[in-house]
């Protein structure tokens, strides 16, 4: 319980920095004109910390996160999402995106062992994009596969995904 208190006053705390650094003046700043394709981060998806790797294309932008969970704190963990602006437009721009993700989602202890469940969804975000940053606040819905232990079994059942992302680009 004071895992999941934390990851969400962590959380809390995320987004209401990257709302006021949406809001902040940019200080008079020339707008840059060779826009950055590639952004490196860190972020929460869900229970996984991770350093991302995020790359701006003309067919959307594909994430790589690398992390842990915090739940099971053991081995390491990896998925990949892809979106796409909601209004059109590139993916330098700041706002609504949606997109899907697939990998390892979730971090389950069953009957002593620990399982990394591989599994996707579906996602929609705001993304703040700034010249040198890029800040995301995305949520989705998705599943994992199930998982059997001693007798016992985790379903497949529909879950609610959240992701914060801070990344300076390149």
């Amino acid at each position: 319980m004071f895992r999941a208190l934390k990851t969400l006053l962590l959380a809390a705390g995320l987004a209401a920095s990257f709302a006021h650094a949406a809001d902040a003046p940019s200080a008079g700043r020339a707008p840059v004109k060779d826009t950055d394709n590639l952004y490196v981060g860190v972020g929460l998806f869900n229970d996984m910390l991770n350093a991302n790797l995020e790359a701006v294309t003309g067919w959307g932008n594909f994430m790589l996160r690398f992390g842990r969970f915090k739940e099971i704190d053991t081995g390491a963990a990896a998925n990949i999402s892809w979106r796409k602006p909601l209004e059109g437009g590139s993916g330098h721009d700041s706002g609504y995106y949606i997109g899907v993700f697939a990998g390892q989602v979730m971090g389950d202890t069953l009957a002593t062992k620990t399982f990394q469940r591989v599994g996707g969804g579906a996602e929609m975000g705001y993304h703040w994009v700034d010249d040198y940053t890029r800040a995301e606040v995305t949520v989705g819905i998705g599943s994992a596969q199930p998982e059997e232990a001693g007798g016992k079994r985790l379903e497949a059942v529909p879950t609610m995904f959240f992701n914060f992302n801070m990344a300076l680009g390149y």
